[in-house]
């Protein structure tokens, strides 16, 4: 088995500070493969863009959904998905177990 070549260290933070190719959000941005690696992709400039959490969890490692597709599903759920991210990164460094649920957070923090 060959090993994996990595993304070059440069390439990766000029994608970290870009904005999420889907909903814009500019926290919590991943390195997304646009032709997931399992499926023959590569790590060349072509076939990476920056998602936000939310949106590299919801594409997963799919070949058939598009950007249109996906910005579709996020503008259905726009609010809930902002709420999302913005609880995953308020309680990034608590213990799961003691921080407040996301029912809870959304309670005190929904506009």
């Amino acid at each position: 088995m060959t090993k994996r070549r990595s993304i070059p260290s440069s390439l990766r933070f000029e994608i970290w500070r870009m904005p999420c190719a889907i909903c814009g959000d500019k926290d919590d941005i991943e390195i997304d493969h646009i032709v997931p690696i399992a499926k023959g992709g590569t790590n060349d400039r072509e076939n990476l863009q920056p998602l936000c959490f939310q949106c590299h969890r919801r594409k997963g490692n799919k070949l058939g959904r598009s950007n249109h597709e996906l910005s579709a599903l996020y503008e259905a759920d726009k609010e809930m998905h902002h709420l999302r991210n913005g609880y995953r990164l308020a309680t990034r460094y608590m213990n799961p177990y003691d921080g407040p649920s996301f029912h809870e957070w959304r309670a005190k923090n929904a506009k």
